[in-house]
């Protein structure tokens, strides 16, 4: 679905052709791991699995929780706002197109 609004809404056909080929590469990678999962439900895993889980869950999504209000906290605006204008401000001389990708 991607790849056929890219034909539609995108100028550049070699970005299309190359959203064709990375949705085909994905869907086939995803066909090949579902055909290496089991056809039955293994038995309910012990109580002791459960509890390592239950914690292992538990300190990830509590460094998770502390990982985004400090990358949140120390980003850097001016910086990214510097590069993406030296980015795009090349873009047109450097790469002689109209567009950004």
């Amino acid at each position: 679905m991607v790849s056929i609004g890219f034909v539609f809404f995108s100028a550049p056909p070699d970005l299309a052709m190359t959203q064709f080929t990375v949705e085909g590469v994905s869907i086939i990678l995803m066909l090949l791991a579902l055909n290496f999962l089991r056809n039955t439900t293994p038995w309910k895993a012990r109580f002791s699995f459960r509890v390592r889980d239950a914690k292992g869950s538990t300190i990830a999504g509590g460094l998770a929780s502390f990982a985004w209000p400090i990358n949140y906290l120390l980003r850097d605006a001016d910086r990214r706002q510097r590069i993406l204008g030296l980015s795009s401000g090349n873009s047109y001389k450097g790469g002689g197109g109209t567009q950004c990708v």
